[in-house]
C-alpha cells in the first residue's frame, strides 16, 4: 500500500526506472514484474511478482521460507538503498510462493 502523500506514478516509475533493473542485475536470473489490481478487493494495490525457472532456482536464493542464502544476503546488501527508497514509499506485506501447474 502506499503511504500517505506518496503519489502512484511516482511508485511505479521508481519500481520500473529503478528498483527493477537493480533488482535483476543484482539477483541474476530472477525477473520482476510490478503488478496493480483495477478491479476487486485490492483495487488500486500494488504486487512485484518475481518469476524462476525452476523451484531449485528459487532454492539457491531462498531455501527455505524465511531464510535467505548467503548467495540472497550479499546481493540484498547491494540494494540496501534501493530497498530503503521502496519501503519509504510503501507498506510493504507479506509475500507468498506459487507454483505454475499449467
Amino acid at each position: 500500500k502506499l503511504k500517505k502523500g506518496v503519489d502512484a506514478t511516482e511508485l511505479e516509475e521508481m519500481i520500473l526506472k529503478e528498483f527493477i533493473p537493480a533488482y535483476e542485475e543484482n539477483f541474476a536470473g530472477i525477473k520482476l514484474f510490478l503488478l496493480k489490481s483495477d478491479r476487486g478487493t485490492n483495487q488500486g494495490e500494488y504486487s512485484i511478482l518475481l518469476v524462476f525457472d525452476s523451484i531449485d532456482e528459487r532454492n539457491e536464493w531462498w531455501p527455505a521460507q524465511d531464510q535467505s542464502s548467503d548467495k540472497a544476503e550479499e546481493a540484498a546488501g547491494r540494494m540496501a538503498e534501493m530497498y530503503e527508497k521502496l519501503q519509504s514509499m510503501i507498506e510493504m506485506g507479506t509475500g507468498n510462493d506459487w507454483l505454475v501447474i499449467k
